[in-house]
């Protein structure tokens, strides 16, 4: 056993171990985190932020047409009453005020709207100028049909019209 001195501090060693006081066994570690909360702080509320994406596309080559369509009964206020000859107006997203599309059912009350790219699209189908209703966010997926029965109800304006 050896006796250590170092720097007034006095240790004994002993098969390289420290018995008695020293140093690093009396250190004690605090750490105060204190913030004043009047403080002025200065933030960027304009921060600019720069996104990179990589975005990989494979086509399918197996499926030729991409196009899709819509297609449909029109009845009449939800009673399985077949509207015949209704006009149907198409709009790409919402209705605005010009239609992309308009065509008219058939006597049995059928109508399909083909060759549609893929997307979300609106119809608005009329009977009579008096009874109408408008169908939003149909979907229309490449290569496939939407089957969209229409039931149309009569429009409050040509209620009060009428008397």
């Amino acid at each position: 056993m050896k006796k250590m001195v170092n720097e007034g501090e006095t240790g004994i060693i002993d098969n390289a171990r420290v018995i008695g006081s020293n140093k690093l066994q009396d250190q004690h570690s605090t750490q105060e985190n204190k913030q004043d909360l009047d403080q002025e702080q200065q933030v960027d509320v304009k921060p600019s932020q720069i996104n990179l994406q990589r975005i990989d596309v494979t086509v399918n080559t197996k499926l030729e047409n991409y196009s899709g369509k819509i297609t449909g009964i029109i009845y009449i206020n939800k009673e399985n009453a077949i509207a015949t000859e209704a006009e149907i107006f198409l709009y790409f997203g919402g209705v605005s005020d010009f239609p992309v599309y308009k065509t008219n059912a058939d006597k049995n009350g059928c109508y399909s709207i083909e060759d549609l790219p893929p997307g979300f699209y609106s119809i608005k189908a009329i009977y009579n100028d008096s009874i109408m209703t408008t169908m939003y966010n149909i979907k229309v997926l490449p290569g496939q049909n939407s089957n969209q029965p229409i039931y149309l109800t009569e429009s409050i304006y040509h209620k009060k019209k009428r008397h």
